[in-house]
C-alpha cells in the first residue's frame, strides 16, 4: 500500500549477526537519502525478522527496539507505518 523498497535481512537475533550494524547502516543510508523515507515509489523500508532462541535473544530484540527509536527509525504511531519493526 506504500510502494516503495523492502529490505528484508532474515536471521535469528544472535549477537553474531550483528543486527544492530544493520540498523546504523539503514539510518545512515536515510541520513543520506532522506527522499528515501518518504511514502512513495522511492521509499525504502528495513525489516528484520527471525527467531528468538531464548531470554537472551529476547533480550537483543528489546535492545534493538531501542536502538530504532535513538536512531529515528521509528516514526508511525505503532500501526504498521514505521520504517522498521520487532
Amino acid at each position: 500500500p506504500h510502494g516503495g523498497g523492502l529490505a528484508v535481512s532474515l536471521a535469528q537475533f544472535r549477537p553474531e549477526k550483528n543486527h544492530a550494524l544493520q540498523l546504523r547502516a539503514f539510518a545512515r543510508f536515510l541520513e543520506l537519502a532522506p527522499e528515501r523515507r518518504k511514502p512513495g515509489p522511492e521509499r525504502v523500508r528495513l525489516a528484520l525478522a527471525g527467531g528468538c532462541r531464548d531470554a537472551g535473544d529476547r533480550s537483543r530484540v528489546e535492545a534493538l527496539q531501542a536502538l530504532c527509536v535513538e536512531l529515528g527509525l521509528r516514526e508511525g504511531g505503532g500501526d504498521g507505518d514505521e520504517d522498521w519493526d520487532v
